[in-house]
């Protein structure tokens, strides 16, 4: 899996299954370079700024905008929805 890295995805306060597919549909594209590919939007999750990686995912810049689109409107949904705590 590798969410218990994350420690917020590991949390039991955190709900954030959308969250989750977004995270794994990153990486799934990435590979175990995640974090080295993508500086700015692991350190986003990883820190629960979840607002900076849907602002992110929607100018990432890569080929794949069609699908960030969709991974960050997975995000904002969970956000919407209360399940992943938002920080300003």
């Amino acid at each position: 899996k590798g969410y218990e890295k994350i420690p917020l995805l590991a949390s039991a306060n955190l709900r954030g299954d959308y969250l989750q597919t977004a995270i794994a549909s990153v990486a799934y594209q990435y590979g175990p370079g995640l974090a080295t590919a993508t500086p700015n939007f692991w350190t986003q999750v990883t820190t629960g700024h979840w607002q900076d990686a849907v602002t992110n995912l929607n100018d990432f810049g890569d080929a794949y905008d069609t699908r960030r689109d969709r991974e960050a409107a997975l995000i904002q949904q969970d956000i919407t929805n209360g399940s992943v705590p938002v920080k300003c």
